[in-house]
């Protein structure tokens, strides 16, 4: 390939996303589905991995505008605690970002929940599944993207009408 079709890629590349409207958007205040909220509040983005007859895989990002150090987990009780602001320069050992995973399996007979940070921080629950199955979860939480202030006690699911719960600090 010459210079000048190399050239004429990337400008290419570089030129179209202004012209299409494109542009990527950052920031808490902006309508994009992973931006960082303002400080006090957290943006939960849900997503869907799979919901079948069998098997149900659902993940909740939440993406925040302060630092959590702390996760914990009891039964279907999660919480994210001990903040701090972003870009402390006094303050270490937390992160703004963690996934909660929720994955039953009729075969199994099994839920199980982990709620994992970017930092690396992991706590997880498990129970036993009701004869329903993957039929006996229900997703409350599944807007694509909404920000929610804090302190926040959101309901991600039920199962078997017991709430799968995440509590949140400001």
């Amino acid at each position: 390939m010459t210079c000048s079709a190399r050239f004429a890629i990337v400008s290419l590349l570089l030129i179209l996303p202004v012209v299409a409207g494109c542009q990527p958007q950052y920031g808490g205040n902006t309508n994009t589905a992973l931006g960082i909220p303002e400080s006090g509040k957290v943006r939960v983005v849900a997503t869907s991995l799979e919901a079948g007859a069998n098997r149900l895989h659902y993940k909740w990002s939440f993406i925040g505008g302060t630092n959590w150090r702390k996760a914990t987990a009891a039964g279907t009780d999660f919480a994210l605690s001990d903040t701090y602001p972003m870009n402390s320069a006094k303050e270490r050992g937390g992160c703004n970002v963690y996934e909660a995973d929720l994955q039953a399996d009729k075969t199994t007979g099994k839920w199980k929940t982990i709620l994992h940070g970017s930092d690396g921080t992991t706590v997880s629950s498990e129970g036993a599944l009701p004869d329903a199955g993957v039929e006996s979860i229900r997703i409350q939480q599944d807007a694509p993207s909404a920000v929610k202030g804090l302190p926040a006690r959101l309901t991600l699911a039920q199962i078997d009408g017991k709430p799968l719960r995440i509590q949140i600090a400001r």
